[in-house]
């Protein structure tokens, strides 16, 4: 009887110890296979990143000089035909790499103007890989703000330009560049102060600058600033060498206000319009930004004025594209030619207008004159019979004739004999040019002139007087 009961309770454990087992390898698989914690890995400053990342592009600029030897200089002619080629000159080549930051469809990148003020070769790099050739459309060496173009027939990204009113210490930022060549690198931070200024050798002075922590490196410049919903906010534009976390850019309100200079058609193309446009912008309850662009002044018999457009006159569309901001308009007249006739819708008292305007020649400024008014300097167009008998190393540009008394000019050491070649990042040959880079400076805004003085060359940051003339 015992052992029948040992075989039934054997059995019976068998059969717990079986269906136990069973059990358990049936759960393993399922408890192998269960999903973790699923987590949103895309946050607002992958959002931000993904949202303007395409829009900045890498910047390579190469520029090779030539410059005379001092040592040949006044040697007689004879001497220097029986020369080796090239022995009386010395060949350099300038290399740049820096950041830009697209900001229109059209191809129009906003960078640094040290990123591309060596001139020469611009090459454009975008995050999809495809590379360009950059032409210079303007800069601006006082506020560091240059625009290049690129040209692919197709449409661009373009960033969406934010506000830095209402900047606040603390708040996330995003700098996208390319520090050391490293295409579309990402950097956070926060805002650490606003309004801050940076003074360099040579008298040139950064005012108004968005301090932030976020790692900034070499070929940052020109790179975008973004806040947590991927606007741009600022350019980067500096960091100091001997501190680590601390970087600058300049506010995109500034840079928003610049490029009514930069994209000046009447300096760029000679393009006569004869009107000054501002932009007004406002935020709606949603928190959207809407611009208003409106006719602040009209030259007297000017296209414009010939036309009928008037002071106060809102501008709507130039031909069939729609005017939303200050760039739209700059942008769309960069298109056109001395000649060409356009439309303008406007509002006028709540009533919409059509007009037609012909674009006429801009006509040349007086450089000699405005060189007098605004800088105190008498010049000359550079002769190569003036270089040889000033024994100067070039024979193109402006030459000082004459400096004014307590000028800007005197005060930055101008002297009768000094060679001026270049002023910001154009190339001197006429006083008409300098004037062209002279008419649209405000008072007391800062030139960078190249100049020459014997065997040397510097460059000199002098400050401008006199109101600019800012109409197109």
């Amino acid at each position: 009887m015992r052992r029948y009961i040992f075989i039934i309770l054997a059995a019976l454990s068998l059969a717990v110890i079986w269906s136990l087992s069973r059990g358990v390898w049936a759960d393993a698989p399922a408890q192998s296979q269960a999903p973790g914690p699923v987590f949103e890995r895309r946050t607002p400053v992958v959002l931000a990143v993904q949202r303007c990342g395409p829009a900045v592009v890498n910047i390579a600029t190469r520029r090779e000089t030539v410059e005379r030897d001092p040592f040949f200089l006044g040697l007689p002619d004879v001497f220097l035909k029986n020369l080796p080629p090239g022995a009386a000159e010395h060949r350099r080549v300038v290399q740049s790499l820096g950041s830009g930051v697209l900001i229109h469809e059209d191809g129009y990148i906003v960078t640094n103007a040290h990123v591309v003020q060596s001139g020469g070769e611009i090459k454009v790099l975008l995050a999809d890989k495809r590379e360009f050739d950059a032409t210079l459309v303007s800069a601006d060496t006082e506020n560091d703000l240059a625009i290049i173009k690129i040209s692919d027939g197709k449409a661009f990204p373009a960033a969406q330009l934010g506000t830095s009113s209402d900047l606040m210490a603390g708040e996330t930022v995003i700098a996208i560049g390319n520090p050391f060549g490293y295409t579309n690198t990402v950097s956070t931070g926060v805002v650490s102060a606003v309004d801050r200024t940076l003074d360099f050798e040579g008298g040139v002075k950064y005012e108004g600058l968005i301090q932030v922590d976020a790692p900034i490196n070499p070929g940052n410049s020109g790179g975008a600033l973004l806040n947590i919903n991927g606007e741009v906010i600022g350019i980067n534009v500096a960091i100091r060498a001997d501190a680590e976390g601390i970087g600058f850019a300049i506010p995109v309100d500034r840079v928003r206000e610049d490029l009514a200079r930069l994209l000046n058609f009447r300096n760029v193309k000679r393009l006569w319009l004869g009107a000054r446009l501002t932009e007004d912008r406002r935020k709606d309850a949603a928190g959207r930004w809407w611009s208003t662009v409106r006719v602040a002044d009209v030259e007297r018999d000017s296209p414009a004025a010939k036309s009928g457009l008037a002071t106060a006159d809102v501008l709507e569309n130039v031909g069939p594209h729609a005017v939303r901001s200050l760039l739209d308009f700059e942008t769309e007249m960069m298109r056109r030619a001395v000649g060409d006739t356009i439309k303008l819708r406007i509002s006028r008292g709540g009533a919409e207008k059509t007009l037609e305007v012909t674009l006429g020649q801009a006509p040349k400024p007086d450089g000699a004159k405005l060189a007098l008014e605004r800088l105190g300097l008498h010049l000359e167009q550079m002769t190569a019979a003036l270089a040889k008998k000033g024994r100067s190393a070039i024979d193109s540009g402006l030459m000082v004739t004459g400096v004014e008394r307590d000028s800007s000019a005197a005060k930055a050491g101008f002297e009768a004999g000094d060679v001026i070649v270049q002023a910001n990042t154009h190339r001197l040959k006429e006083t008409t040019d300098l004037g062209y880079v002279l008419s649209p400076l405000e008072e007391n805004a800062k030139v960078v002139l190249q100049v020459v003085r014997g065997r040397f060359a510097v460059h000199v940051a002098v400050p401008v007087r006199g109101k600019p003339n800012l109409l197109h």
